[in-house]
């Protein structure tokens, strides 16, 4: 885990659809998700090891690259208010990168059908991802 404990200078939540994902800005600029907003965005529910069960998962583990892999076992350390317990997250760049994962193991071989939301949710956030990502790039040029 990160041993220093940043703080959330802004937070919000992205609508995408039925779906909503608590997100971060950190004091070093750094965009984060929450680990459970992450797990929740894809259909899993539960609390704890929410994001450890895409590692431990027999038909995504194998599609997931050393660095992701590092990134999840390291959550970056954060509070958003003094006084309040520190929380965990990721960037946010690693959610379109585990879409993409479940997206791909699907493709290789059907997952079960208790994992078929999982993926018709990464498919979802995905496509919302390239229009918003479309829509920088143009504010960009």
């Amino acid at each position: 885990m990160s041993e220093t404990v940043r703080k959330a200078t802004h937070k919000g939540v992205l609508k995408i659809g039925d779906i909503e994902i608590n997100a971060f800005v950190l004091d070093d600029g750094r965009r984060l998700l929450s680990g459970r907003a992450v797990t929740a965005s894809v259909g899993l529910t539960g609390r704890g090891q929410g994001m450890q069960r895409f590692l431990k998962s027999k038909s995504l583990n194998p599609l997931i690259p050393q660095e992701l892999f590092v990134a999840i076992e390291n959550p970056i350390v954060f509070t958003v208010q003094s006084g309040l317990k520190p929380t965990y997250g990721y960037e946010a760049t690693l959610l379109p990168e585990l879409c993409n994962i479940i997206i791909e193991a699907n493709d290789q071989k059907p997952l079960p059908p208790q994992q078929q939301n999982m993926v018709k949710r990464a498919k979802i956030l995905l496509r919302a991802f390239s229009t918003v990502g479309i829509i920088a790039l143009v504010d960009e040029a």
